[in-house]
């Protein structure tokens, strides 16, 4: 029986979560457990951006849309030889991330983190930490 079985590896698509993500992958070959690829879009703000509804859910769906194609092309570019799924998730990044691990019932959550101190970290926060 392997060590992990499942592996969450939420991405943002930056460098630290390719990082994160190269280092999953490689466990993940090592060890043969499944990898669950997830991204949070963040769309609350756009929820109060557009004053047009059709237009405000239009341009949703397109972000959503290029979040799909972004995490598909992780997982095919990362990836190879392993069994790994995908999902886009809509809402705040650190309770979706908790929930996607929740569902997939993960034994490790890999992440990059951004590495933000001073006031921008105390502004921003982690997700990574949250």
């Amino acid at each position: 029986m392997a060590v992990f079985q499942r592996i969450l590896v939420p991405t943002d698509f930056s460098d630290s979560s390719a990082s994160a993500a190269d280092l999953a992958a490689e466990l993940a070959r090592q060890v043969g457990c499944e990898v669950q690829l997830v991204t949070v879009v963040d769309t609350r703000p756009l929820m109060e951006a557009y004053g047009d509804e059709s237009f405000r859910y239009e341009r949703m769906e397109a972000i959503r849309a290029g979040a799909r194609t972004q995490i598909e092309e992780l997982a095919d570019r990362r990836f190879a030889g392993c069994k790994v799924t995908s999902e886009v998730r809509d809402g705040d990044p650190a309770s979706e991330i908790l929930a996607a691990a929740a569902a997939c019932g993960a034994d490790l959550i890999v992440m990059g983190t951004h590495a933000r101190d001073g006031l921008a970290h105390r502004l921003v926060g982690s997700v990574a930490e949250k």
